[in-house]
């Protein structure tokens, strides 16, 4: 079985690293694996993360570029000369990006993993209707995107939930500053707290002003804590960077927070932290997340339904109104205050057991032969 991963740009961001742990997990387990990116828009670095038998294609297409129909026959004929049988695509423009191919080679299976939630919905009858015409089957990374995808009218049949993943050996029990021996220990308002989050700065999605304004509110209670951001800004998003930094500056926050930009070694990062903080205003699910919880760590996150399938137990934190920064701070400091509650080994343990990436490579395996053995049964 030879799999083509199809997506349009890679940089920085939870479906890169997703998708470098699948492929190497899949080529460790001897699938012939190739990931194709489209555009010229990518992180050269980030190839250098998969493992060397993994193959990578760059088609270079321009970003903005109009032109579609030459990277679209050029990928037929990369199908072709690499006889693969599956192409997984990371979400609906790559389905449709694949239809020459589609049409050349009839015999190759389309899937497709549904990356968020507001995706379905957004698009057009037509769009989803080439889609679900084009795919074999739909991956879902959570209940609340499945019920999207068949609320446009999918059949049941073609659409599998499988939760995202992380390398659990990469992210796992670690300590913190304030572990002693897997055990968290008191905090009191005259220590040093240290409040992380990882994302992209989009605050329209992730949320980081919420955080900020939080952040604001627990200063008098807390004097040292402190907030870090870890992520790059998202593209076109450098207006918004501008005004968070404003908001440290006019609130006098510049002891409390910093903004780290791109932090290659998230693992070492999170082993700063006491509380991981993911203020989203919408997530199809929740990487992020998963990585934080598994190094043993409570957590706070917005009441979302990828979040709250996630976070299944007050064991592992609390859950906040999305866009709510006075709950948001309220949630914060009842962590604080209970601190020593928490138990990082079952917090990590229930994270490693539920989304580890071999599971996930299993499960995603499973549905490849499913599709190919269809087809056999046809003829």
């Amino acid at each position: 079985m030879k799999i083509l991963f199809l997506i349009f740009s890679f940089n920085t961001g939870g479906i890169e690293r997703l998708l470098i742990d699948l492929c190497n997990e899949m080529s460790k387990r001897g699938l012939d694996v190739t990931l194709c990116v489209i555009n010229n828009d990518y992180k050269e670095y980030l190839f250098h993360e998969f493992v060397p038998e993994v193959h990578i294609i760059r088609l270079e297409r321009p970003m903005g570029s109009r032109s579609k129909l030459s990277y679209m026959a050029r990928l037929a004929r990369i199908i072709r000369q690499g006889h693969y049988d599956i192409l997984h695509c990371q979400g609906l423009n790559c389905v449709i990006f694949s239809i020459l191919a589609k049409l050349c080679f009839p015999h190759v299976k389309i899937l497709n993993t549904v990356h968020d939630v507001n995706n379905f919905p957004s698009y057009s009858r037509v769009q989803v209707f080439l889609h679900n015409l084009l795919c074999s089957h739909i991956i879902a990374i959570s209940t609340a995107v499945k019920q999207e995808i068949l609320a446009r009218g999918t059949k049941p049949q073609m659409v599998t939930t499988i939760y995202n993943a992380i390398d659990t050996k990469r992210f796992c029990l670690c300590s913190h500053p304030h572990m002693t021996s897997n055990q968290l220990q008191c905090l009191s308002s005259d220590m040093v707290i240290t409040i992380g989050n990882v994302a992209r700065i989009m605050p329209e999605k992730k949320g980081q002003m919420v955080l900020l304004e939080a952040i604001n509110i627990l200063k008098d209670s807390y004097p040292s804590i402190r907030c870090l951001f870890a992520g790059p800004v998202a593209l076109h998003h450098e207006d918004q960077m501008e005004e968070l930094q404003h908001y440290v500056i006019t609130h006098h926050l510049e002891d409390q927070v910093v903004f780290l930009g791109n932090v290659e070694d998230i693992p070492q990062f999170l082993s700063q932290l006491d509380v991981f903080v993911l203020p989203s205003f919408y997530e199809g699910f929740g990487i992020a997340l998963i990585e934080a919880l598994a190094t043993g760590i409570p957590c706070v996150a917005s009441r979302l339904d990828g979040p709250e399938e996630i976070m299944e137990s007050a064991d592992m934190g609390l859950l906040f109104s999305p866009g709510n920064a006075v709950e948001l701070s309220d949630s914060i400091s009842a962590i604080i205050q209970n601190y020593s509650a928490y138990r990082p080994s079952l917090i990590a343990e229930h994270i490693q057991g539920k989304y580890s990436i071999e599971n996930m490579v299993t499960y995603q395996t499973e549905i490849y032969l499913k599709c190919l053995k269809k087809d056999c049964h046809k003829k």
